[in-house]
């Protein structure tokens, strides 16, 4: 996705080059300026895209609406029929084949964190997203958003944070159907285009015996999903040396919303050891890698050493999990959020250090001969 995106841009670059070479060889007119002058304003409108993105958006449509009768009548249908076949195609595509209409559930978590839930009805890889139409909100805007739920799963979620116009828009939908209904969840339509996107490294690949699950805000859930995936992989026979998953959050109401979470069989999703109580030691079933058989393997934590000690990274116990709170309460607040550092030594103040987490990595791969790392990262 990213080198589309890359290439698309390259090569519009290049066609306004190429573009404006050929009204100063063969001379200007009107539709050659049109054309000229929409493809420079698409171009410019990149530039406002991080503080404005409906105007870097529709600059673009409108644009290539100007464009498309300007081709016809400076250059004829000719050469206008063959882009627009490939993208005949590509609309019939993406509409007939990856399209799904999906009755969800939505409901409102802390930290407003938007849940929408639905009964598994297409299959998906770990860390995959889909574009989300919900007619209610706008009939043609589709965004994307990424799977919390791992493939396996009998119930799919995806979850949302409210930080913009249509996903605070959708809030409000939500919020005020459930003071009609007097109800904590509504059920609404939904148009799902996908699933999109594959990880730049194959998660299932054994020559990656080291994992590092490195997650920011609201990009744990793409990263949860993954994780979980890890889980079901060790479970399954699958001999990982560490899986070290960190997640860096603003505060503690993002980590209500997720701990929500549940696979059917009431235990509940990762982030497992972000629980409430956050005191708790969580369990999870799975082998160490020192083990061939299933058994109950603690989820470390600071009960068992500090996690500054490279002890921690380098035990037996397959998971390692560290969770960052960058804005660091008044201690006064503490209790009210379930905030105890006395106990949680795991719980850390501040961002991490990347560069102390690596080096520890990297030691841990020396000393057991290791060669290969996969490192995924999704977050601000």
């Amino acid at each position: 996705f990213r080198s589309a995106i890359f290439w698309h841009k390259t090569m519009a670059v290049a066609a306004t080059i190429v573009t404006g070479m050929h009204g100063g060889v063969h001379g200007a007119n009107a539709t050659g300026v049109g054309i000229l002058s929409c493809m420079c304003a698409a171009a410019a409108s990149y530039f406002v895209k991080p503080y404005w993105f409906e105007l870097f958006y529709y600059v673009h449509i409108v644009s290539y609406l100007v464009i498309i009768p300007m081709i016809l009548m400076h250059f004829g249908a000719q050469y206008f029929t063959y882009a627009a076949a490939f993208w005949v195609v590509d609309l019939v595509l993406r509409y007939v084949i990856t399209q799904h209409k999906v009755t969800m559930t939505a409901s409102i978590l802390p930290g407003d964190v938007i849940r929408l839930k639905f009964k598994k009805s297409f299959n998906y890889q770990p860390g995959q997203y889909v574009f989300l139409l919900i007619p209610d909100i706008h009939r043609i805007e589709f965004h994307p958003f990424s799977f919390s739920s791992a493939p396996d799963d009998e119930f799919t979620t995806i979850h949302i944070r409210e930080l913009g116009d249509w996903t605070n828009n959708l809030g409000e939908y939500i919020k005020k159907h459930q003071l009609e209904n007097n109800t904590e969840t509504i059920d609404i339509s939904v148009y799902v285009e996908g699933p999109y996107g594959t990880h730049q490294i194959n998660m299932e690949n054994p020559k990656y015996e080291v994992m590092l699950i490195i997650s920011g805000g609201i990009g744990i859930t793409p990263m949860q999903s993954v994780f979980k995936d890890l889980v079901r992989q060790v479970n399954n026979g699958r001999k990982l040396r560490k899986v070290l998953f960190i997640w860096s959050v603003k505060d503690r109401a993002l980590v209500d919303a997720l701990h929500q979470e549940h696979n059917g069989n009431g235990e509940a999703y990762l982030p497992l050891s972000f629980q409430p109580p956050m005191s708790a030691i969580p369990k999870l079933n799975c082998r160490t890698a020192s083990s061939n058989t299933i058994n109950p393997a603690v989820i470390e934590d600071g009960s068992t050493a500090s996690s500054n000690d490279m002890q921690v990274i380098s035990s037996k116990y397959v998971f390692f999990n560290e969770f960052y709170l960058t804005q660091v309460r008044n201690e006064t607040e503490f209790d009210a959020a379930d905030i105890h550092p006395d106990v949680q030594q795991w719980l850390k103040f501040g961002r991490p250090n990347l560069d102390d987490l690596f080096e520890k990595v990297a030691n841990l791969c020396k000393s057991d001969d290791i060669k290969r790392v996969g490192v995924s990262v999704c977050g601000p």
